[in-house]
């Protein structure tokens, strides 16, 4: 299937994306400079794969995101010119497009992005490079998305958002922690190469002791167990990094009050985060933290990673939701990082909750209605 769409195909959710690449180790310009700035991974492999003459026209490099945090995306890197100083070709397209058409004969339903290859700074037509995609890939069984040739221009333009985030988050005190700084905090380094941004910019504090993962709208018994915990933490000066539900955040704004060293981890859309926090005048405020895209406000894609980003920025993670099914597909995540993960075990627990925690070697933190400060003490 084949479907002509227009935007920014950088947020599209897509399972494999197309590049378009030289064959000399170079992304300076373009779609390929906008894949370089944020996938810093794929271009050393890219780099590495040209030095060994490996991506030549008509025989594409793939290369698969190993970030754990993020969704798996894979990338072809697909050669439009030899070399970055000349034009492309029509007979480069032809053979990429022939082999990409047999690569993606066993990827049923896969969604593919695909830009307008070669018609950017490569110089060829559009319209011969549309009827090339559509005689080769129209009875794909993939799901393939073509992007217009000014999207690949937005895309260009777009890449160096990073640096215009900083002229508009400097303002609000908010600092960027980039992901290539020898200072970025190793435990998250591991899993991924996102920059961190946080709020306040002053001393900035990127190790909690515990990472409380509840339910986004929790029962009265998980409030009653979450304020026992956080009653506790306060009392033996233990920190805490929380979530972006509206519970959390005024769970945070009423710790930050008592003193207690705690934090939001927030999917996306710090920015906005901040302004709003300004506005209530509060003196004491939660720290906030963020991997994801800081202008945008609302992005349900980055969820998950904002979670498993707070787990991997504290000492030890507490699960007190009675919803933990999801943690078994992370088994590996955990069991590598040497994650010190435990849960509330709640009577009324479902089986594949209780098995998905001891799946990923969690240790059970306490069942019945009370957290006593003798465990407490115990446990920290």
């Amino acid at each position: 299937m084949i479907k002509f769409v227009s935007g920014d195909f950088f947020n599209f959710d897509a399972d494999i994306m197309v590049n378009t690449v030289n064959c000399v180790g170079v992304m300076g310009a373009g779609v390929a400079l906008a894949f370089k700035k944020r996938y810093p991974e794929m271009f050393a492999d890219y780099v590495e794969k040209c030095k060994a003459k490996q991506i030549r026209p008509g025989r594409p490099a793939t290369w698969v995101q190993k970030d754990m945090i993020s969704k798996e995306i894979e990338i072809i890197n697909f050669p439009t010119k030899d070399d970055w100083k000349k034009p492309s070709k029509y007979s480069y397209i032809e053979e990429g497009l022939q082999w990409l058409s047999l690569y993606l004969e066993d990827k049923q339903g896969k969604k593919v992005t695909l830009p307008a290859l070669g018609c950017g700074h490569g110089g060829l037509e559009w319209s011969k490079v549309r009827e090339m995609i559509l005689s080769k890939l129209e009875n794909s069984v993939a799901e393939i998305y073509v992007f217009e040739p000014s999207d690949s221009v937005k895309a260009a333009k777009h890449s160096d958002n990073k640096d215009e985030y900083e002229s508009l988050l400097s303002p609000l005190g908010i600092g960027v922690m980039r992901s290539s700084n020898p200072d970025f905090p190793y435990s998250l380094s591991r899993y991924t190469k996102r920059d961190l941004y946080f709020f306040p910019d002053s001393n900035p504090v990127f190790e909690y002791d515990f990472a409380l993962v509840c339910s986004t709208k929790p029962s009265e018994d998980e409030v009653d167990i979450i304020t026992q915990f956080v009653e506790l933490c306060s009392l033996h000066n233990r920190s805490i990094l929380l979530g972006a539900s509206a519970f959390e955040k005024k769970l945070s704004i009423k710790l930050s009050k008592a003193r207690v060293g705690c934090g939001c981890f927030l999917p996306s859309g710090i920015q906005a985060a901040v302004k709003k926090m300004e506005s209530k005048l509060e003196q004491e405020k939660p720290r906030l933290l963020s991997i994801g895209n800081p202008i945008k406000e609302f992005d349900k894609r980055e969820f998950l990673p904002s979670v498993l980003g707070r787990i991997h920025l504290s000492q030890k993670t507490i699960f007190l939701t009675q919803r933990l099914s999801w943690v078994s597909k992370y088994k590996t995540l955990f069991e590598h990082g040497s994650i010190d993960s435990y849960y509330y075990n709640w009577k009324a627990m479902s089986d594949k909750d209780r098995d998905a925690a001891i799946k990923i070697n969690a240790k059970e933190l306490c069942s019945g209605q009370v957290l006593s400060d003798t465990f407490l003490r115990e446990f920290l």
